[in-house]
């Protein structure tokens, strides 16, 4: 309970941050170049999804599974494994990436072709910085998982980007943005792999690595198409509203959908601790507190949407007009985003709980449908 604490407390110390720091970069970049940039972080996300072939989903179940027994030379080797096959496919993603908007370029403005350019870079880096916070989190750091990435890494972002505005005022757009993105990053992800090796035991380091690579291959590729489905859901309608509109629409959907994620933060903060705790008493064969877990964790992430919908939909048009006046017509779009939020809660942690058992083909076939639905 004292993880999901800790858990709530950097979601309530970091949302605003993040929040604020959209708001900025909002305001910064005027809707047109706003718009560029969440639109190519959308497709980063997506890339990076299959860059790390489903080995941030295997930490998970892994690191937790392999710390609870002190197998700590299976530890050491998947880290090993992990970490060099992710790397690896990073780069070679970003090469492609970079390869495919070349050939492209022509039909892309200026300002969005150097967006993907920079963004290149960010490939490897977060696929590196999943696996340093999927580990974080299966050893049941999560305050350090999420410090980083949810609180430094946007500080950090907005001071570069105020540093840009101050030295060029009329010139800051989506490709600076996405290099000072870039800076945050790489400063997060040194940060979380200090943590990591702060986190580890002294047996860990003296054992020899056992490699089961064969089998973490096997169980990482399949996640990978669970976790693959999740990533393409969330980021398919940024991408398809870019591809079938403009630029500026994803802009104003990007906005929307932040401002609903807002009624995720108890779901998201819960989240964070429920994924290594389900594995862990799956795999000591507690189905009596593998149950009462999940109906905790139910219970909490009602409670907690409670006064974020009741604040979020009421307020929503003015809560829209801090990002621009041109966001305000995304207001409808707001409501709808908000509504799939707290369905999204009400269904519990059924999707994890069934991975962390095993059961990810369940969860595939569900979001296969889904999928198609969408």
């Amino acid at each position: 309970m004292r993880g999901t604490i800790s858990a709530i407390f950097v979601n309530a110390v970091g949302l605003p941050i993040n929040f604020a720091v959209q708001i900025l970069i909002a305001r910064l970049l005027g809707v047109s170049q706003f718009g560029n940039y969440t639109y190519v972080l959308s497709w980063v996300n997506i890339i990076v999804l299959f860059s790390t072939l489903g080995m941030d989903s295997a930490s998970r179940r892994y690191v937790a599974a392999y710390a609870a027994h002190g197998d700590w030379g299976a530890l050491r080797g998947f880290m090993m494994q992990t970490s060099k096959l992710s790397a690896l496919s990073g780069l070679f993603a970003g090469l492609m990436m970079t390869i495919m908007v070349l050939e492209i370029s022509p039909l892309m403005s200026s300002a969005l072709s150097k967006t993907f350019f920079m963004a290149a870079v960010l490939i490897p880096v977060w696929s590196l910085s999943n696996l340093r916070v999927s580990t974080l989190r299966g050893l049941k750091q999560i305050a350090a998982a999420r410090a980083p990435e949810f609180i430094l890494r946007p500080m950090l972002l907005a001071g570069l980007l105020w540093i840009a505005a101050s030295l060029m005022p009329d010139n800051v757009d989506a490709p600076i943005a996405m290099f000072c993105h870039i800076l945050a990053s790489l400063l997060a992800f040194g940060l979380l792999s200090l943590y990591v090796h702060k986190a580890l035991p002294k047996s860990f380091f003296d054992t020899h690595p056992k490699f089961h690579t064969q089998e973490w291959l096997r169980v990482a590729l399949s996640l990978m198409l669970v976790s693959g489905f999740y990533v393409v859901l969330n980021q398919v309608d940024a991408v398809m509203i870019g591809l079938l509109s403009s630029v500026e629409e994803v802009g104003k959907y990007s906005a929307a959908l932040k401002i609903a994620g807002l009624v995720l933060f108890g779901f998201n903060a819960v989240q964070l601790i429920a994924g290594p705790l389900l594995s862990e008493y799956y795999v000591s064969r507690s189905k009596d507190d593998l149950q009462k877990i999940a109906s905790q964790i139910s219970l909490l992430c009602g409670v907690l949407a409670v006064p974020a919908i009741l604040v979020v939909i009421p307020l929503g048009r003015f809560i829209l007009g801090w990002f621009g006046v041109e966001f305000e017509s995304a207001y409808f779009c707001l409501v709808i985003l908000a509504v799939a939020q707290v369905v999204e809660i009400l269904i519990g942690p059924a999707s994890p709980l069934l991975i962390m058992s095993g059961k990810e083909r369940v969860v595939l076939r569900v979001l296969t449908i889904s999928f198609c639905i969408n």
